[in-house]
């Protein structure tokens, strides 16, 4: 049925961690079998046809289904074009940053558009390695590269080629958890989903339509309004700098500064007249005499917005 009527399929499997694919033991529906006969199968709807899957627990549930039925993971090698690296990003990278990045490449979008996804330890976003035994499949994003573990494949994309007549765009986080950049808004996640469907698998089904509500994509290029924010990267800082990074809603004076647990102020980070828009500043771990601070929690404050951001130094 799936080939009789469809050219495109999306799977959103949410944080499901388990059971999202038959076949089990002894009951379900054979989900992989009835995949593999849309891909690959002649008669019905026109080749290529496309497989869209997403979700934080995805790459967990068929790595775990396929210790009992190696058709799970086979799927994922040879159709999916990939293999499961890690079931948690924050994990394997040591981001503790509530937001990573999510930078795209051009398999997946037509730009280099960086996204936000959202990383805790209430769920785990998955990391993907791609197949070489399917060489059309490719890195088609890839999370906040921090640690020293990375890059981390966060999505990959297999294009159509004779042998492997089908298309597949499989990512490793939630829905819900894709926002615009530093996690703001939600307009990044319509901008994403409408370049992305259009670029991977527009020579299969164009979505058309209006598309002035994506103005509010990553990076404020196109038009969207700047909003106050202040977000921090490396917010454990092992080695080298943490990074802060900030939204100024209005051009005008902006103080930044570095307190400790007691409050006192160690290190003015900026204290100037910021135009409207994003910037970024680093904090390379000292006070204002160049006196490299003791391991401990600190804690970044602007003037143009209530609360802190927290780093934790441990490179000393």
């Amino acid at each position: 049925m799936l080939r009789a009527y469809y050219r495109i399929v999306a799977i959103l499997t949410g944080d499901l961690t388990e059971g999202v694919f038959g076949p089990f033991t002894n009951r379900s529906q054979n989900d992989i079998a009835l995949l593999n006969d849309y891909l690959t199968a002649a008669g019905g709807t026109a080749r290529p046809r496309g497989l869209f899957i997403q979700g934080d627990g995805f790459g967990q549930s068929e790595t775990a289904a396929g210790l009992v039925d190696p058709s799970h993971t086979q799927f994922l090698a040879d159709k999916l074009g990939l293999t499961l690296r890690s079931a948690a990003y924050r994990n394997l990278s040591g981001q503790s940053a509530d937001c990573a990045d999510l930078l795209t490449f051009s398999a997946l979008t037509p730009a280099a558009d960086i996204f936000g996804v959202t990383s805790s330890c209430d769920f785990s976003n998955d990391v993907w390695n791609t197949n070489p035994a399917v060489p059309e499949a490719v890195a088609g994003a890839v999370y906040e590269n921090v640690g020293s573990n990375g890059p981390y494949i966060s999505d990959v994309v297999k294009s159509a080629v004779p042998a492997r007549n089908w298309v597949a765009v499989t990512s490793g986080y939630d829905i819900e958890h894709l926002f615009s950049r530093y996690c703001d808004t939600t307009g990044g996640r319509l901008a994403y989903y409408y370049y992305m469907l259009n670029h991977v698998f527009g020579t299969i089904c164009q979505t058309t339509g209006a598309t002035v509500s994506v103005f509010d994509t990553p990076g404020g290029a196109r038009g969207r309004d700047f909003v106050d924010f202040m977000r921090i990267g490396d917010a454990v800082m092992r080695h080298g700098v943490s990074t802060v990074r900030l939204g100024i809603a209005h051009t005008g004076r902006t103080q930044i500064g570095i307190y400790d647990v007691a409050g006192r102020k160690l290190r003015t980070l900026a204290d100037r007249i910021f135009p409207a828009g994003e910037h970024t500043l680093t904090w390379d771990g000292t006070d204002d005499a160049g006196r490299a601070v003791p391991r401990g929690v600190y804690f970044v404050r602007s003037t143009n917005q209530p609360g802190a951001c927290r780093i934790i130094v441990l490179n000393r």
